[in-house]
């Protein structure tokens, strides 16, 4: 019967082999774990962004900062309604993923690397004592 091995116990025998080193510290491994898995979160959000912004582009939208803002105001002013007046937990995820999407979308015409600025907010957060 095969042992199941754990995804930190994966990355050190694939790090020692493509590295050709003999060990490994598992504090290293925990470490190249975690940003394995902060990539992979960060690639599949910046893939959402990139086809967003594709959809308004294609839909003809004006992507100005201030449309951008606009837009933004928006749909918090739909997702306030749906709470407020409706109470639609559907409806109200869809609403605030459209605040969300046009927040990306006002940082993706900034030019904005939205992905360095939220990882640098969330460690932030992560050193904040209140």
């Amino acid at each position: 019967m095969s042992k199941q091995i754990t995804a930190v116990e994966w990355l050190i025998k694939i790090y020692l082999q493509t590295n050709k080193i003999d060990s490994f510290d598992i504090e290293q491994a925990k470490e190249l774990e975690k940003q394995q898995i902060e990539y992979a979160e960060t690639k599949d959000i910046q893939q959402l962004i990139d086809r967003n912004y594709a959809a308004q582009i294609r839909r003809g939208q004006n992507l100005t900062p201030i449309a951008c803002l606009a837009k933004i105001n928006e749909e918090i002013e739909e997702y306030n309604k749906e709470w407020a007046y409706v109470n639609n937990e559907e409806a109200q995820q869809k609403e605030l993923s459209d605040i969300i999407l046009s927040c990306f979308t006002k940082a993706k015409v900034m030019g904005w690397d939205i992905m360095q600025i939220l990882s640098e907010k969330v460690a932030y957060n992560e050193k904040r004592e209140d």
